[in-house]
């Protein structure tokens, strides 16, 4: 007895995928997107951080020089020395920032500032300048407030790009301000 076997015919349905040509023709039009929404702005937001960094390191430097000065001109000029020197330099020079006004151009200003031991209120003396009168060390706590004002300039210039041109930080330049303490070590400088 012969045995027969039907094997039935199944239809195989194979999709059907692009041709190397549709892919390569996509990536092109996306990576350019990509760029422009993507990866040049946040490039601008990693430079934006790194220049704030730094201009928060130029403040908290000149502070530091600053109270450890004798007299409030030697902490003025001190501040305005360590600015100018980070400024310059090529780490300044990387964070692509630009002082606004301050002491000889630096954009910082230096303000002796007077607590009271019995209030807690603080005063400020005019900015770059002494406090006129003798310190009185028995009531008052006298700091040296450093501020600075820089413009953070974006890396890449994105200024022409519709709707992210506008953006600060991504497409124009942003401010950017600090302010730093230090005890002042030498009180009897600052008259």
């Amino acid at each position: 007895m012969a045995m027969s076997h039907h094997i039935g015919t199944r239809r195989v349905r194979r999709l059907r995928r692009p041709t190397g040509s549709g892919a390569i023709a996509e990536f092109a039009p996306v990576l350019f997107i990509f760029f422009l929404v993507v990866l040049f702005p946040l490039i601008n937001l990693i430079g934006f951080a790194t220049s704030s960094a730094t201009v928060l390191m130029i403040t908290r430097q000149a502070a530091s020089i600053a109270g450890a000065s004798t007299t409030w001109q030697d902490a003025l000029n001190g501040m305005d020395q360590e600015t100018q020197k980070w400024k310059n330099s090529s780490f300044g020079k990387f964070a692509n920032i630009t002082p606004m006004g301050g002491y000889n151009g630096s954009g910082a200003d230096m303000y002796i500032a007077t607590t009271s031991l019995s209030s807690g209120s603080t005063t400020y003396a005019t900015k770059n300048s002494g406090l006129g009168a003798p310190a009185d060390t028995q009531n008052n706590i006298y700091e040296y407030q450093i501020r600075t004002q820089f413009t953070i300039n974006p890396w890449l210039n994105m200024s022409g790009m519709p709707f992210i041109g506008s953006v600060p930080i991504i497409g124009k330049p942003a401010n950017c301000a600090y302010i730093a303490n230090s005890n002042v070590e030498h009180p009897e400088g600052l008259q």
